[in-house]
């Protein structure tokens, strides 16, 4: 996310997995292949989102 202001909130699908305070990055390992929607939310409120498919 561009300009956002941490804490981060991931969610994948929907629900979460995990908080950052600071960092704009976040790794995630899927339980399988398929589609996955990832999001983030910073501490204000915007979010961004990407759906992509793991093989």
């Amino acid at each position: 996310m561009r300009n956002g202001r941490g804490p981060y909130t991931w969610f994948a699908d929907g629900a979460p997995i995990g908080r950052e305070p600071f960092a704009r990055e976040f790794r995630y390992v899927p339980a399988g292949s398929g589609f996955v929607t990832l999001s983030v939310i910073d501490a204000e409120g915007r979010a961004d989102r990407v759906t992509v498919f793991v093989e």
